[in-house]
């Protein structure tokens, strides 16, 4: 039994595939209810070396991809990013189609470039992110709902089916915490494939 489930923990981890399933849309408010997400497909991002783990959630209703972070987000200090390369070319370096997406006390994203804090804003006009951090201010934010239209990253779902994607947590110093864990954020080639279903 204990062979089966690590083999199974294994297999889950080594995946650099994902399927997005189309879904009901969930209301973006921070507060994560399984009814609104029962659609969705998910998986674990194991972060300090594996002690903890952070659900991710995700789906997309033909206009929008939704994604959830549940669960160790400001209690383990870790915020969460998502990058995507919306033509999947799988180029070794960042190009014009590569999104980085942050949110923290702020809302902050870069096409083209990972990390660039220039453009951060307490709410963005073309996506949403809820809950913001408030590291002063009970209660913890554990609990992250983003909805990204697929406008904003230039995705037309009727012509293209795959993206690359990498979803990580970071404290901003010494964490960089990523599935597929082999990703590297400079390299959009090694990012997963995610197939809009």
């Amino acid at each position: 039994f204990v062979l089966i489930s690590l083999f199974t923990a294994h297999s889950i981890h080594a995946q650099t595939n994902i399927e997005i399933p189309c879904g009901t849309s969930p209301s973006i408010d921070g507060i994560f209810s399984p009814a609104e997400w029962d659609d969705a497909n998910s998986l674990d991002l194991m972060i300090q070396n594996g002690a903890q783990v952070v659900d991710l959630l995700f789906k997309h209703d033909s206009s929008h991809l939704y994604i959830a972070f549940v669960n160790n987000l400001e209690s383990a200090v870790r915020f969460p990013e998502l990058q995507i390369d919306v033509n999947n070319d799988k180029s070794s370096t960042w190009m014009a189609d590569d999104w980085w997406f942050h949110i923290s006390a702020t809302d902050c994203e870069s096409h083209g470039q990972h990390s660039n804090y220039d453009s951060c804003e307490l709410v963005r006009h073309n996506w949403t992110a809820v809950r913001n951090f408030d590291t002063q201010q009970a209660p913890v934010t554990d609990t992250v709902e983003i909805s990204i239209p697929f406008s904003t990253i230039n995705f037309d779902i009727n012509s293209m089916d795959t993206i690359g994607i990498a979803f990580n947590v970071t404290n901003f110093f010494n964490a960089w915490e990523y599935w597929p864990a082999t990703t590297d954020r400079n390299n959009p080639s090694t990012w997963a494939n995610a197939v809009f279903v």
